[in-house]
């Protein structure tokens, strides 16, 4: 699930396994994340573990174009977050 395309051990009852994106660009991570998860979901979480720096914060701030945050819950070196698809990128 880290080094290249998602084979089917990376999901698992709709629990999808991300790539490793450490060394990528903020947007390169939004693509890959979308890309991993086959599109834009209406809702999503987004589980974080073994958080390095604030590449997590990045990850959302790109998101947040999209998705409104309904749910974020922070432990330590971990993150879960809940998203929802805004209403202002709904329309064209």
């Amino acid at each position: 699930c880290w080094r290249g395309e998602a084979t089917m051990d990376c999901v698992s009852d709709d629990i999808i396994y991300g790539r490793w994106i450490r060394s990528r660009s903020v947007d390169e991570k939004k693509q890959s994340i979308m890309s991993s998860i086959g599109g834009s979901p209406d809702r999503l979480w987004l589980v974080f573990s073994h958080i390095h720096q604030d590449e997590h914060d990045a990850i959302v701030s790109v998101l947040s174009v999209n998705y409104l945050t309904l749910v974020d819950f922070e432990a330590e070196n971990a993150r879960a977050i809940l998203l929802e698809h805004s209403a202002e990128s709904a329309s064209p």
